[in-house]
């Protein structure tokens, strides 16, 4: 018996093709290494056709924030931050994160965090997954203020474009 993959709808390829917005802002980075900018145009033509997804090519793109030592009621903290979108084994994941010690509360950044999952596989066997409500919109909009998690002379930046 032959199993039909998961059909994209007009409007879910509509809302994937504006991660491509994410993907431009990876590539302009300074921190996006030359061997990372080798993947893009590769990366850019499968998420054109994501309606007709190749499973034999995984990708992946995002920006990755590391703050060591910011200060929060005089102890010195640590903060961090990602966002990014992973096509793996037949499985679309944006994701939005922040992670901070313990005693930084989560109201003191104001965060936005997501996880959303699509899978383009049997949905008998894999059922599509969201596990926020979250909007690719708000997704993109976040991350394009990434500059907000950024401490001058104190953040590490790390952006970076994979297939494999």
């Amino acid at each position: 018996m032959t199993v039909k993959s998961w059909q994209l709808s007009k409007e879910r390829y509509k809302e994937f093709q504006k991660l491509h917005i994410f993907l431009n802002l990876i590539a302009s980075l300074p921190q996006t290494e030359k061997k990372s900018l080798a993947c893009v145009a590769k990366v850019r033509k499968l998420l054109q056709n994501i309606d007709q997804p190749n499973y034999n090519t995984n990708w992946y793109f995002g920006i990755y924030i590391f703050n060591d030592s910011i200060f929060f009621e005089s102890k010195k903290e640590k903060y961090n931050r990602f966002w990014g979108v992973f096509f793996e084994n037949e499985l679309l994941t944006i994701v939005a994160k922040s992670h901070y010690d313990c005693s930084i509360s989560e109201e003191y950044y104001n965060h936005f965090d997501m996880e959303n999952n699509y899978v383009f596989s049997n949905p008998t066997n894999y059922p599509q997954r969201e596990y926020t409500n979250a909007t690719i919109d708000q997704f993109i909009a976040d991350a394009l203020h990434y500059k907000k998690h950024v401490i001058e002379n104190e953040s590490i930046i790390e952006s970076e474009v994979e297939c494999y």
